[in-house]
């Protein structure tokens, strides 16, 4: 049963550390019987979590083995669907820089949606040209061997926003607005700047009924400033974004 299963591993797991001592592959020997069973439904990730939290002393090292070995058997399409489905985080293993822990061990390609994101926001923050950040998103998708997905692009309307936000002056400007016009100037021209950008993205109706969430979003983060949100749509339906 799984009971007894999940009792039997409890005991090896425990001693885990002094067998790598004398079977250095024990360790990863363990994390691909872990992943076989979360793949075939006799194991989970609640499992994984609890059991690396009770008996594992390297917490960070570990869980790099366990995701290294979930993408090696599952592969670049399946993987980082089967982790974003978990509903678990790397912070719930006990890691504290996620950044840091992505980067050593070499698991881009597991969190591919991160790692455009952070692309995204950091040329867009950079005033970087539209061609040059489809440029440098496909070329990084490219790499992570991943599309431009549906999240992504909801990734890539927040970071618009809040550079269009933030050259208007921020919230507490907004928060001031008086005016009563559906469209404003200074909004629009700053959107239509990046409309190529949001175009090439956001090419589907049901990619951009998705990405209103996110407009949304952005307004209910600061407090929704008087006729924000609906300037935001109406400006964006006139653009046909």
């Amino acid at each position: 049963s799984t009971q007894e299963l999940e009792a039997g591993l409890d005991r090896y797991l425990e001693c885990l550390e002094d067998v790598a001592i004398d079977t250095p592959a024990a360790p990863k020997i363990t994390c691909a019987f872990i992943i076989h069973g979360i793949k075939d439904k006799y194991l989970t990730w609640d499992f994984a979590t609890s059991r690396t939290e009770k008996w594992i002393e390297n917490k960070e090292k570990f869980l790099g083995q366990l995701l290294t070995t979930l993408f090696s058997e599952l592969g670049a399409e399946i993987a980082p669907k089967e982790w974003r489905e978990a509903g678990v985080t790397i912070g719930d293993f006990g890691v504290k820089d996620e950044a840091a822990f992505v980067k050593e061990y070499k698991l881009g390609k597991l969190f591919p949606t991160d790692e455009i994101g952070k692309i995204m926001s950091q040329l867009i923050e950079s005033s970087a040209s539209n061609a040059d950040i489809i440029a440098d998103v496909e070329r990084a998708a490219a790499e992570l061997q991943c599309t431009v997905d549906r999240e992504m692009s909801r990734l890539l309307v927040r970071y618009v926003l809040q550079n269009t936000v933030a050259q208007l002056g921020g919230a507490d400007v907004l928060q001031k607005s008086e005016t009563d016009a559906l469209i404003v100037k200074e909004e629009k021209d700053l959107l239509e700047a990046r409309r190529p950008l949001l175009k090439k993205w956001l090419d589907k109706e049901s990619d951009q009924a998705f990405a209103l969430f996110e407009v949304q979003k952005c307004a209910q983060d600061m407090n929704y400033p008087k006729g924000f949100l609906s300037r935001i749509l109406a400006t964006l339906y006139d653009l046909e974004v």
